[in-house]
């Protein structure tokens, strides 16, 4: 488990911190619950809960006071810790409460003030610990090596929703917990769609197939993206999309490394095509930070502020989308460190033509 109480200590200007979305429930307690309040106080940590989870919340948090409580009474419940912690501003997720929860807490907490700590969290999560850089190492090792069985299973005929399927059970099969997002699986012109969703078109010789998925493993999400070509490209322009990508993802990964400006690492990439003569191709930012969510900070795109860290995840996934035609993306997933960063895959990125 995490130090709870180092990680209290980087909320300024408050006495308390309550957190009740699953994804940073998990990432304070290491446990996962559909009803679930984590409430930091300098007198320690309070894990809230129903009658379904209390026993096993014991059981697996250890040096945590768990507290029964029921959907009518949780605030009220909170409210007696706040009190006996001397309590006076207590921090919320602002960008996560909803209106209705916001009233709640605004009633039982009368006399106190609420005040919003997102940003401070998303930062907190941004820097990953050595535990933590190793569940997202696994993650992607298993994102390789389902890959790469797919791949003996791809043939003509078959519709994307078969691939999807058959990459997700090899994921699954592979040790995956779950999956890190809706995969994505497209063949020929859906490749032009960013997000496509899989559907019933079949594939052909000729057609290039783009694949982006994540194995999420015990808690803790990854990334990746591949294009290839089932035959050789039916599109004689696909040779030079593929390795103007390619050479942009390789330009923006030798550009990571911890006290950049996650702004230049998108120039980079962004510049590469435009040299290119593609950037009003590429639909979307360069990257994103991947952890207990699959998109967390840092962001990588034009109009981010943010400055790369030390042990930060972060996505490079240049792209070209040519509507009605095809698409190409080529994402990593990277570590960063001082003097640069570290892929998580081990995926050969040379165009691969099945």
């Amino acid at each position: 488990m995490k130090n709870l109480s180092a990680i209290y200590k980087k909320f300024d200007g408050v006495d308390a911190v309550l957190v009740q979305s699953p994804f940073n429930t998990f990432y304070l307690t290491d446990y996962e619950s559909s009803f679930a309040f984590v409430l930091l106080t300098k007198e320690g940590c309070f894990y809230f809960t129903d009658m379904r989870y209390i026993e096993e919340a014991k059981l697996n948090l250890q040096g945590i006071e768990c507290i029964a409580v029921t959907p009518r009474d949780v605030f009220q419940k909170i409210r007696e810790v706040l009190d006996k912690v001397g309590a006076e501003k207590v921090g919320f997720e602002n960008g996560y409460v909803s209106y209705d929860c916001y009233v709640m807490m605004k009633t039982a907490f009368y006399g106190m003030v609420l005040l919003g700590v997102d940003y401070t969290l998303y930062n907190i999560r941004a820097v990953k610990t050595r535990a933590e850089l190793a569940l997202i190492k696994k993650a992607a090792a298993i994102n390789d090596k389902a890959f790469t069985k797919t791949l003996k299973k791809i043939k003509a005929g078959m519709t994307e929703k078969q691939l999807c399927c058959e990459l997700e059970y090899n994921m699954k099969k592979l040790g995956a917990d779950g999956l890190a997002f809706d995969t994505i699986a497209a063949f020929g012109e859906n490749t032009s769609k960013p997000h496509a969703h899989p559907g019933d078109k079949k594939l052909a010789y000729g057609m290039p197939i783009t694949l982006d998925f994540g194995s999420k493993y015990k808690g803790y999400c990854s990334d990746i993206t591949r294009t290839f070509s089932f035959g050789e490209p039916e599109n004689p322009q696909f040779y030079k999309v593929y390795e103007t990508v390619l050479a942009a993802n390789e330009a923006g990964i030798e550009a990571v490394k911890a006290g950049v400006a996650t702004r230049h690492v998108d120039g980079i990439c962004r510049e590469y095509l435009r040299n290119a003569g593609y950037e009003k191709y590429f639909l979307h930012g360069t990257g994103h930070g991947v952890g207990v969510e699959i998109h967390e900070a840092p962001t990588l795109n034009p109009i981010s502020d943010e400055i790369l860290q030390k042990n930060s995840v972060v996505s490079v996934e240049p792209g070209v989308y040519i509507e009605g035609s095809f698409g190409v993306r080529v994402e990593d997933l990277v570590i960063v460190d001082d003097d640069g960063c570290k892929v998580a895959s081990r995926l050969d990125k040379k165009l691969l033509i099945l």
